[in-house]
């Protein structure tokens, strides 16, 4: 009977009606599921949490699934559920579907028959009308419009709570923080505004209004500069603050005695950094020959917020030895600005109205200022414009001296001279005499000076009429060991010294016939020195040889160089900070006792947002740290949060600490040094 035509029938029709029924439970399970989204807003609305849309597309698809997997489920209530909604059936097509679906035998004719019968009721039969499926899908959409109504409503316009005498509201939590940040004016920045955030950033000077909204009666402040008590007006909590530095904002609610879930952001203070500016033409000195040549100057100049100006300014240097004369002065420019922060400028610079001549130099550089009151102006490197005489112009710009024979005096250049100046005398004015002698004793004094300087000072008592002084000579054993006082050549350079003395005072008088015997005679005596030793630039004296066929003939084997411990660098101050901040952490993580735990735990949250408030790693530490605390008094106890914390602070330390010194390769050179001793004695080993 189960394999007749008339059966075949029935189980297709059937299998028609099942169909919708599931279609049915379809569209129930996604009414149910967006009445579940929408009430899962309101109550966010409420409790001021954040409600995304995947969430509430997620409960719906769960419901939807839920409610045709309830209804597959019931396959076989099918038949009963037909006979409940088609009463026209007369119970044939439950009785069809117990003979098909039971074991107990039954004569073929009568399976047949009723099959034939019920087949015959569920052809009358429309699937959409059975199980109201225009209605069914009618309450799903509407559904999904009110849903969606809903959850638009309640983004649109977020519940402000009222305090303890308003609305309802959770008094030991932060429902939504609002920061205002105001960059300075000058800056010309628009204002800001941030819901709950993580993080702001903004321009050091800036103002920040903090508005909290809480149903806490009193809520606290912490900052890197102190806590503060906020108190309630108009329902909120506000605080005006300046950011000089980085740091956190830490809010806490305050419901009578008991502290609430506080509310961590930080704070990254951004300064504003000087102009940077470059001369890019022609960026270099120059050393020209001609006194009127023109230059062509070019300038880059940018600032991370805006330029406030920008000019090319000059100083004008005249004269020389010791009357040096400034001039200061400023170049017009043409200025061509791409945008408020990058500014390009150019000038075509005649020096023709300076009045240059040759020595003289012009040192030019560029000043750039931005728009921060009272920021000091930056200057660019400083290039210079040098007018060469016709005979440096040749030598590109090297330091050639001002007079080139002032190095080539000398004892015997001195007593020419004086000849000279003898036998022009009768043909010369007295003052003129007089101040040519002086420029002749002048000059004995920069000899007699220059013997001085490579001796290495004066000769104190060192002789006495021809003799040296005993005591001198007994002080000065060394330069005797050092053979530099040999065949009484100290003597002779001492009294070529003390003639030079006595030629430059009779020059000043003037003596000119007496100058001239004390200059031959110092002369006489400086050839007497020279002749006899060499006294000025030795290293070795005259005995002293070095032995060449000793070099490199001692022993090799601690030739090679001393190893020297390597300096250990000194950690940073914050990697040892963080450190001691670890090593609390693993103590407070094993105390047993709940409350004591929980304060070490706030205690080590607070410093590490004090370490390096600029650290988002550190600042999120600090947040596992709080959520450790708050968690300390359940029974599941704070694991979790505590092993996060622990790992990521374990792993900033790890980032911080410098790396371990490492270990070079073996010394070779020792054992080569080894090897070629015992080759070289021709030892066994």
């Amino acid at each position: 009977m189960r394999a007749s035509p008339e059966a075949a029938a029935v189980r297709s029709a059937l299998a028609r009606l099942w169909r919708a029924r599931l279609l049915r439970a379809g569209f129930d399970g996604a009414a149910v599921g967006c009445a579940i989204g929408a009430a899962g807003a309101v109550a966010a609305w409420i409790t001021g949490r954040a409600l995304t849309v995947e969430v509430l597309a997620s409960v719906v698809a769960v419901a939807t699934a839920v409610s045709m997997a309830l209804a597959m489920s019931q396959r076989r209530s099918l038949a009963r559920d037909v006979e409940r909604r088609a009463p026209g059936c007369d119970n044939l097509v439950l009785t069809a579907d117990e003979l098909l679906a039971s074991a107990a035998p039954v004569r073929d004719d009568i399976g047949a028959l009723v099959c034939s019968h019920a087949v015959e009721r569920l052809r009358r039969l429309e699937p959409a009308a059975v199980f109201s499926l225009v209605r069914a899908g009618g309450r799903g959409l509407a559904a999904a419009a009110i849903g969606l109504a809903i959850v638009a409503a309640t983004h649109a316009r977020p519940l402000h709570r009222l305090g303890p005498s308003g609305n309802r509201g959770d008094t030991r939590s932060i429902q939504r923080v609002i920061i205002t940040v105001q960059a300075p004016s000058y800056t010309g920045l628009p204002d800001q505004t941030l819901t709950d955030p993580d993080r702001v950033e903004a321009i050091v000077g800036s103002r920040l209004h903090l508005i909290a909204e809480s149903a806490a009666p009193a809520m606290t402040l912490e900052t890197i500069d102190g806590t503060q008590r906020l108190d309630r007006v108009s329902g909120q909590f506000a605080s005006d603050l300046a950011i000089a530095r980085d740091g956190f904002l830490l809010l806490e609610p305050i419901d009578g005695v008991a502290a609430g879930v506080r509310r961590q952001i930080g704070l990254v203070a951004d300064a504003d950094h000087p102009p940077l500016v470059t001369i890019t033409k022609p960026g270099r000195d120059l050393f020209v020959p001609t006194t009127a040549p023109r230059l062509a100057v070019e300038i880059n100049a940018e600032d991370d917020l805006g330029l406030a100006s920008l000019r090319l300014a000059y100083t004008k240097v005249t004269g020389g030895g010791e009357n040096f004369s400034f001039g200061q002065g400023e170049v017009s420019i043409a200025v061509a600005r791409h945008d408020d922060r990058h500014w390009h400028a150019a000038a075509d610079w005649s020096l023709a109205p300076l009045a240059l001549a040759p020595g003289d130099m012009v040192v030019y550089r560029a000043i750039a200022a931005d728009r921060r009151p009272g920021g000091a102006p930056v200057e660019s490197d400083a290039f210079i414009v040098q007018i060469l005489s016709p005979n440096q112009a040749d030598v590109g710009g090297f330091s050639v001296d001002e007079d080139p024979n002032k190095y080539a005096l000398s004892q015997r250049m001195v007593v020419l001279k004086t000849e000279k100046l003898l036998a022009r005398k009768p043909a010369m004015a007295a003052a003129d005499y007089a101040d040519e002698a002086m420029n002749i004793a002048a000059e004995e004094r920069q000899v007699r000076a220059m013997f001085i300087f490579m001796l290495g000072g004066e000769f104190e008592d060192a002789a006495i009429g021809d003799a040296l002084n005993e005591v001198t000579e007994a002080e000065s054993e060394g330069d005797i060991a050092a053979g530099r006082l040999r065949n009484q050549a100290r003597v002779d350079l001492a009294t070529a010294t003390r003639l030079m003395s006595r030629a430059s005072t009779s020059l000043s008088l003037p003596d000119v016939p007496a100058a001239l015997t004390a200059e031959k005679a110092a002369l006489d005596a400086i050839q007497r020195a020279f002749s006899k030793d060499r006294y000025l630039l030795r290293a070795l004296s005259t005995q002293e040889r070095l032995d060449l066929s000793r070099r490199l003939g001692g022993t090799l084997t601690d030739l090679a160089r001393a190893p020297r411990p390597a300096a250990a660098p000194e950690p940073p101050a914050v990697a040892t900070a963080l450190r001691k901040l670890l090593g609390r952490l693993t103590a407070a993580a094993a105390d047993p006792r709940l409350d004591t735990r929980s304060a070490a735990l706030v205690a080590i949250a607070d410093d590490c947002r004090r370490a390096d408030p600029s650290s988002a790693p550190l600042q999120n530490v600090a947040a596992a740290l709080d959520e450790a605390a708050r968690e300390s008094s359940t029974a599941g106890g704070p694991h979790a949060a505590l092993d996060r914390a622990t790992a990521a602070l374990a792993a900033i330390v790890r980032a911080s600490s410098p790396d371990s010194p490492v270990a070079g390769p073996p010394d070779l050179h020792r054992l080569n040094g080894a090897l070629a001793d015992g080759a070289r004695r021709g030892g066994s080993r």
